[in-house]
């Protein structure tokens, strides 16, 4: 006998859960300039690489947990910050 899975479609977000969404992800969105300012300037030597480093870790675990309980709000802000940690990270290395 075969499992069959089924799809579950998913609830519509709840008020705290679209407010996570939307304000988490302005925050890394209100970040990004600091990527657009190395690239442009093509100067990063003020930028602890490390830091930025280590935050794109924790954003990539929190992606996959998201990922994990299948949970939107976790899973866009998680990816937002992913994308800014990596072009601030990718700046450093180039022009620090």
């Amino acid at each position: 006998m075969r499992h069959q899975q089924h799809h579950v479609p998913q609830k519509p977000l709840t008020k705290l859960e679209w407010a996570v969404t939307v304000f988490g992800s302005i925050d890394p969105i209100v970040a990004f300039p600091q990527a657009i300012k190395i690239w442009q300037l093509q100067s990063a030597h003020e930028i602890f690489l490390p830091s930025w480093i280590f935050s794109t870790f924790v954003a990539a675990l929190w992606m996959y947990y998201g990922i994990r309980l299948k949970k939107n709000p976790i899973i866009i802000t998680s990816a937002l910050w992913v994308i800014t940690d990596v072009a601030v990270a990718t700046g450093a290395v180039l022009y620090g």
